[in-house]
């Protein structure tokens, strides 16, 4: 019995570790982040395709609250990230659409490169350098 456990274990583990998100999984994975944070935005979509000039993207658009912008831009930022991270073939670019209902319903749109962003966020929780190197407010 513990053999078949061991040789059970042997074949598991590598499965399990290399596992990677398929692509119809990607935006049911990010909507599975935002209704588990409990202090998330208001998710309005998730898309991923194929940008001719920057390659594979995932877009995300979130209604933020007004008085919490930047904490919102971030938790999208690192919803995508953490999906990114687990995606094959990989995901060059994380682009963010946030809308912030005050007086005027006004529209941010963020890039940033999804390498950078999972390097910053994910890996190494630096937020600040997030911030510096890789996000982009076109």
């Amino acid at each position: 019995m513990k053999l078949r456990l061991c040789f059970l274990a042997l074949i598991l583990i590598p499965q399990v570790l290399n596992a990677q998100i398929p692509d119809v999984k990607i935006p049911y994975s990010i909507k599975q982040y935002f209704k588990l944070n409990r202090v998330s935005p208001e998710l309005v979509c998730v898309d991923l395709f194929d940008h001719p000039e920057t390659g594979r993207t995932i877009r995300v658009k979130i209604v933020s609250r007004r008085n919490e912008t930047a904490k919102d831009l971030a938790i999208a930022f690192a919803a995508a990230a953490a999906v990114a991270n687990m995606a094959e073939p990989d995901i060059e670019l994380l682009w963010v659409e946030m809308e912030v209902n005050f007086k005027d319903n006004e529209i941010t749109m963020a890039l940033a490169p999804a390498k950078c962003t999972i390097d910053a966020l994910i890996i190494n929780c630096e937020t600040e350098r997030w911030w510096q190197d890789c996000l982009e407010f076109p």
